[in-house]
């Protein structure tokens, strides 16, 4: 077997071990004790290991090492005087290459999510606009019915609020300009579609409602709250 100074560090053989002409099954050996291959009995996997190479076929394959790191290796034979006279076998750490390939896997998966966000809030936003158009409508005809004007008013807010969050979603999925802006956070304590935010702050039993009013900044995407201490 000849080496250069790569596998050795690449396989974190041991120096003592990679000495001139040592038998490859005492290097695959090492591999195998450490559980490289994976479970089984290691002597058993060190004569498959060798039965394969003297095969001396063309192969490429990776292997994700007992440590976690992914090499990849190829092996090809070599030729002398017409004959085969061996084979080389390269090791190549794959580990950042993998990592990688495994973020633009979920960059890719959450613009995929980001698409189907956006086209669903736009269908949901025709929609709405359907429902704020006809509740226009029924407001004009129902000027003398204080109590159907009432019911009226709450559809249309509700579609307002619903409307508000079609822009979170589009936001989300990058079809819309987000916009930083201050809010006034007894609106948001006194909206029927925010409990989960009001139940928050209620949580807060020292919590004066007159000293919260400037404190909050809303992203598009989300609501942030910072809650100062009384002077």
């Amino acid at each position: 077997v000849v080496w250069n100074e790569g596998l050795i560090n690449v396989l974190d053989l041991p120096r003592e071990l990679v000495v001139r002409d040592v038998p490859y099954k005492d290097l695959i050996r090492v591999i195998a004790r450490r559980g490289d291959y994976g479970p089984g009995d290691p002597e058993e996997q060190v004569q498959k290991r060798r039965e394969l190479a003297m095969r001396f076929q063309p192969r490429s394959f990776e292997i994700v090492r007992a440590s976690g790191r992914t090499h990849l290796v190829v092996s090809k034979p070599f030729h002398s005087d017409g004959r085969i006279a061996g084979f080389i076998t390269t090791y190549t750490d794959i580990t950042g290459r993998k990592e990688r390939e495994k973020e633009l896997q979920k960059i890719e998966k959450l613009e995929s999510l980001g698409i189907l966000a956006g086209g669903i809030a736009h269908d949901f936003n025709n929609i709405l606009g359907v429902i704020m158009g006809y509740a226009q409508l029924a407001q004009l005809n129902s000027r003398d019915h204080a109590a159907v004007l009432r019911h009226i008013a709450q559809i249309s807010l509700a579609s307002e609020r619903a409307r508000g969050l079609v822009q979170q979603i589009l936001t989300f999925s990058r079809q819309a300009k987000s916009e930083k802006i201050p809010v006034d956070l007894g609106v948001i304590l006194n909206a029927t579609d925010n409990k989960t935010i009001a139940d928050i702050i209620r949580n807060f039993q020292t919590l004066d409602r007159d000293l919260v009013t400037d404190i909050l900044v809303t992203h598009s995407s989300g609501v942030k709250l910072l809650l100062a201490p009384p002077d």
